[in-house]
């Protein structure tokens, strides 16, 4: 749920709030209550890092761990 998904460059020290900024900052629809309770904006980006902010509507989807929003493997 940002306004330009897709696959960016790091650069070594950022993190995912520096990422949901390159891609545009939030959408309007983004969940921000799921965001806020999931997901670790300040937690450092690695390559192959996969990264979800979800939207409102996938909230419904299974997210008692945090690898479905964050998958570093």
């Amino acid at each position: 749920a940002v306004k330009r998904p897709g696959v960016y460059e790091i650069v070594e020290g950022m993190r995912v709030v520096d990422l949901v900024d390159l891609a545009g900052g939030l959408d309007q629809m983004a969940d921000l209550d799921l965001i806020n309770s999931k997901i670790n904006l300040a937690k450092l980006v690695f390559n192959e890092d996969h990264i979800v902010i979800p939207f409102i509507a996938s909230a419904e989807t299974d997210l008692n761990s945090t690898d479905s929003l964050l998958n570093t493997s």
